[in-house]
């Protein structure tokens, strides 16, 4: 049960203690001495870093399952991302969560035999190996939206074995120390390849790739308020993909490029950016003001593939309070060759709805399929 101080949250049902400053004057009159007042400080509900970008593992070159962690800072443009350590077990495809002071890298690698370790990293660290700390289920989800609260991280839908089948479970596990992971639900529909959108109060899984829409639009959402929850189906998206990135900033989730229907007048990758406000319970594209494609493109020009319009796909995807963030990536049409991987990182303003995302910096290496963290 949540406490409450006119109707703002104290702590709330995960037990963390939150509020609408920097801080909780906790005070008492002691009668021996004066009035003391002591500043509690509490965890700030924003998802978003302020300090750097974190990439895990991921596709690189001819490596289908790097251990590579790669780190790039928020504040300074045209930076070239740093290795900073490695994964304990290559993977590519997995989940990817953000604590204050970690990251973590759960399940991922081949859909036919996906890996079940979580894997916990330090934001702090310059160098080192990341430690196994637990494991998911038996049938451990590949391709699944990674979705997070303050204190737990949670995984929905993805690709489980035998076969890669597309399954529709939310998974959850608490940041803290000891790990234990919790079928807490289920979404609306089976899917993987489906981008994770995190509020201050809601989980979101937007588009992907099931049985009856393999580019699906689909917007669904669950809260993070109660131990059970199955997603409601809540809109659509303007366009269907799958292997977008999911950006977000206090009051508005973006997604940006992914994965399309191919026409002949369209590329296979999206290039726009896709945003829409968390105080909106249900959603159409075709109301303004909700879903909202930018006008203008997310890269600003195109690579030197004739073929190649603009567009980008499975990509990382971060934030920061201010900005997102993608890195690497996809570019040009199938069967999208290695040579079409690239190291660009890109940003976009959260405030400046209509702004172009601009080239701010490379990884160091070209990969796709790569996990996404900030702190």
């Amino acid at each position: 049960m949540a406490i409450k101080a006119a109707s703002t949250t104290i702590i709330d049902d995960d037990g963390v203690l939150r509020g609408s400053s920097d801080g909780v004057i906790v005070s008492h009159a002691d009668p021996a001495y004066a009035l003391v007042e002591t500043v509690v400080n509490f965890e700030k509900e924003v998802f978003g870093g302020s300090i750097a970008g974190y990439t895990s593992g991921g596709y690189v070159a001819s490596t289908p399952y790097e251990t590579a962690i790669e780190r790039f800072p928020f504040q300074i443009d045209g930076a070239t991302a740093t290795d900073i350590g490695n994964l304990n077990v290559g993977v590519s495809g997995h989940a990817s969560h953000s604590s204050q002071t970690h990251g973590f890298a759960s399940g991922g690698s081949p859909p036919s035999n996906p890996h079940s370790e979580i894997q916990k990293f330090p934001f702090s660290q310059l160098s080192g190996t990341a430690t196994d700390i637990g494991d998911l289920s038996p049938d451990a989800p590949w391709s699944g939206a990674s979705i997070q609260s303050s204190s737990n991280a949670y995984i929905a839908g993805g690709a489980s074995p035998p076969g890669a089948s597309e399954i529709s479970t939310i998974w959850r596990f608490p940041f803290q120390s000891t790990v234990r992971v919790d079928d807490i639900g289920d979404l609306a529909v089976i899917n993987r390849r489906n981008t994770g959108i995190s509020s201050p109060t809601h989980g979101y899984s937007l588009g992907g790739d099931n049985p009856a829409a393999p580019f699906a639009n689909d917007v669904e959402r669950f809260p993070f308020s109660i131990p059970q929850a199955t997603a409601v189906d809540i809109g659509n998206l303007p366009q269907g993909s799958y292997y977008a990135a999911g950006h977000a900033s206090s009051e508005r989730g973006f997604r940006s490029g992914g994965r399309r229907p191919t026409a002949p007048t369209a590329p296979a990758l999206n290039y726009t950016i896709t945003h829409f406000p968390f105080a909106v319970n249900t959603y159409s594209h075709n109301i303004p003001n909700q879903f909202t494609i930018n006008p203008q493109p997310i890269i600003s020009s195109p690579y030197t593939d004739t073929s190649y319009t603009g567009g980008i796909a499975y990509q990382g995807g971060h934030s920061s309070t201010t900005h997102g963030y993608t890195s690497g990536g996809l570019y040009g049409n199938p069967p999208f060759p290695t040579s079409n991987k690239f190291t660009t990182i890109y940003k976009f303003s959260f405030s400046n709805l209509a702004s172009e995302a601009s080239d701010v910096g490379d990884l160091n290496s070209k990969r796709s399929l790569h996990g996404g963290h900030q702190v």
